[in-house]
């Protein structure tokens, strides 16, 4: 078993993890699985631009009305 999965890598879609081979050119985009939709979330060059993005999200989400009370971010 050792064997076949040395060369493998993992990767996770959604709440499933995946192996295959290592070398492998994935694709990912929107699918479907079992009927759940999979979007992909962009990947992100650094963590400083990850961070970044998570900022501004933060910032929206603050500045947005919630409906009944505050805004929709919750902390």
């Amino acid at each position: 078993m050792n064997e076949l999965t040395a060369k493998m890598k993992p990767l996770c879609i959604g709440r499933y993890l995946l192996d295959v081979p290592a070398l492998a050119e994935v694709a990912l985009g929107n699918a479907s699985s079992d009927a759940n939709n999979i979007e992909r979330i962009p990947a992100y060059v650094s963590d400083s631009a990850y961070a970044h993005f998570l900022e501004q999200r933060e910032k929206e989400l603050r500045s947005a009305k919630h409906d009944t009370e505050g805004s929709l971010l919750k902390s």
